[in-house]
């Protein structure tokens, strides 16, 4: 729990603290107004026994019984008061919580090198940004504090208790507590197990969800939906009987502890009716005091026991949330993101030399003391077999992955450090363009401000892409909303849009992945214009199979005659 406490912020931990002196608060005026309760039950049974807790407070004990009727009021309206309050205050927290460690994972992960999400899964990451911080959030943390404050209101009645009937509660306590204990001591290594399973659970039906949307065209193709829905529905499963589990045995202890406590009432009222000196009117006062007690004291009882199992069940989420934070911080630390981006000058070459990489997962070399000099506006052709390493050169280039030896050089300047300030001089169109839900011109703006004085530009791009006459077609032009992963554009369209977006940042260099391979002849071919129409405007930098595309090229390079090549 303390490991949990670390992971809030100062005013986080603030506005714990302050809920909970707020909680101790409400159990004071728990026993200020269980102590004004026996002298009204009193009256009313014409019971002349006393409250020794009353007799302590010299200015109630000389009260008349209207008097603390009203007193009894005021202190039940004031407790009511203070559970709206701390309801309020503990609901904003957790709220606060839920946003603060959604944004801090997201950017954690959004601010990773590019090889980070080559080795992690994506279903891994959107589970841990939504399904665990929500269950560290509105189950963990929200159970902590319930606990908290059970235990000190169900403190807070016990005082009272011991100190007018201190036999009696010992005996009630006692069987209470052996009763509770064994039960979660029993069952608490199997609430941690099912939190896992749950956890897993989750992760995998992000991972089927994804991978039936993402793969909808085979799957109805080969008509594999029915294999599809038993994956997520095994997964579903397994989440909702985790969670079946919990809620089962969450609510098992209630009417078993009820049961108990009846039990141990009747059986002290037996006794005194049989052997104690007791009258009849003061056994029905005291029976009186601890029904209402004990109705106050068992939802209580039954919340402890249901907030110790949920904190066991969710303390895996406790645990992933703590481990990217962590990694969060180790990122910062360690990253040379954090260091100022000097602009430079790209007027000559961008030379790559014995630059080597390869992906630890398979420990193959895929570039070995790689050479290659791109001059400025010239339009190049890298080729070669799959699994080459052609895609890892470009991605290099633009720095989105870092060569475990060798140099990349602007101008004859090694941009160690200052990756960021060549990225800024790069579009990236891969083989599919992503299009998200918006209109057209945020596609092409993608998240950039546009500005009025923008819109030459924009113009300019729309002519070098030859998107006039698409956009005359459209009903809204720039204005009309494209579909989620461009479900209403033709692949060449999503391609031209694709390089408009590059162009409108005014990029100086244009990396091409395998931009044209999958349109059919015509799209392909108006690509093709739209690039040649690029030539001597900025530099282009092409993965391609295609042999149309070859032409265009000022060079065609063969990935393996970069390798152990000397400048």
């Amino acid at each position: 729990m303390f490991k949990l406490f670390n992971l809030l912020t100062l005013t986080q931990k603030k506005t714990f603290f302050l809920i909970v002196f707020f909680i101790i608060l409400l159990s004071l005026v728990e026993i200020l107004t269980f102590s004004l309760l026996q002298p009204i039950i009193n009256f009313y049974s014409e019971n002349s026994s006393e409250n020794i807790f009353i007799n302590k407070i010299d200015v109630i004990k000389t009260l008349k019984v209207y008097e603390i009727l009203g007193l009894f009021f005021i202190f039940f309206i004031i407790r009511a008061a203070l559970y709206i309050y701390i309801s309020f205050k503990k609901n904003q927290f957790i709220y606060n919580i839920n946003n603060f460690l959604s944004l801090t994972i997201f950017e954690n992960y959004i601010n990773q090198e590019y090889f980070f999400f080559i080795e992690n899964k994506t279903s891994d990451m959107i589970s841990v940004v939504i399904n665990e911080v929500e269950k560290f959030s509105y189950r963990l943390i929200d159970n902590i504090i319930n606990l908290f404050t059970e235990i000190f209101i169900v403190s807070a009645i016990l005082i009272f208790l011991l100190i007018n009937f201190f036999n009696e509660t010992i005996i009630l306590s006692l069987a209470t507590i052996t009763f509770f204990s064994t039960f979660y001591f029993f069952f608490k290594s199997k609430f941690k197990k099912l939190g896992n399973e749950k956890t897993l659970s989750d992760a995998k039906k992000i991972n089927n969800l994804q991978n039936s949307f993402y793969a909808i065209q085979p799957i109805k193709l080969e008509g594999l939906e029915f294999l599809f829905s038993q994956k997520f529905f095994i997964s579903t499963q397994k989440s909702a009987k985790s969670q079946f589990h919990l809620g089962f045995m969450s609510e098992l202890p209630k009417p078993l502890i009820e049961f108990l406590v009846l039990i141990i009432v009747f059986l002290m009222l037996f006794f005194s009716y049989l052997y104690s000196y007791l009258s009849n009117k003061e056994i029905l006062s005291t029976l009186a005091i601890f029904v209402v007690a004990m109705f106050r004291l068992l939802p209580s009882i039954n919340r402890i026991i249901a907030s110790l199992n949920a904190i066991k069940f969710y303390s895996s989420s406790g645990k992933i949330i703590n481990e990217e934070l962590n990694r969060k911080f180790l990122k910062l630390n360690n990253s040379s993101e954090n260091k100022t981006s000097k602009s430079i000058n790209f007027n000559s070459t961008i030379k790559l030399e014995n630059v080597c990489f390869s992906y630890p997962s398979s420990g193959k070399k895929i570039l070995k003391n790689t050479n290659l000099i791109i001059n400025k506006n010239q339009m190049i052709a890298i080729v070669g077999g799959n699994g080459s390493g052609k895609s890892t050169l470009l991605n290099i280039i633009c720095c989105l992955l870092r060569p475990e030896k060798g140099k990349i050089l602007v101008d004859g300047t090694d941009i160690e450090g200052n990756e960021r300030a060549l990225q800024k001089k790069i579009g990236f169109v891969q083989q599919r363009t992503f299009i998200v839900d918006d209109t057209l011109l945020n596609n092409i703006v993608f998240n950039r401000q546009f500005k009025t004085e923008n819109h030459l530009h924009l113009q300019e791009v729309i002519k070098d892409t030859n998107l006039q006459s698409f956009i005359a077609n459209l009903p809204r032009g720039l204005e009309t909303n494209l579909d989620e992963m461009g479900r209403n554009l033709s692949g060449g369209e999503m391609q031209k849009i694709g390089i408009a977006r590059a162009l409108y940042k005014k990029s100086e260099i244009l990396l091409l992945d395998e931009a044209t391979s999958a349109l059919d002849e015509n799209a392909e071919e108006e690509i093709l214009n739209t690039i040649a129409k690029l030539k001597k405007k900025v530099t282009i930098i092409a993965v391609t199979h295609k042999k149309d595309f070859l032409k265009y090229c000022d060079k065609v390079y063969n990935i393996k005659d970069l390798q152990n090549k000397q400048n």
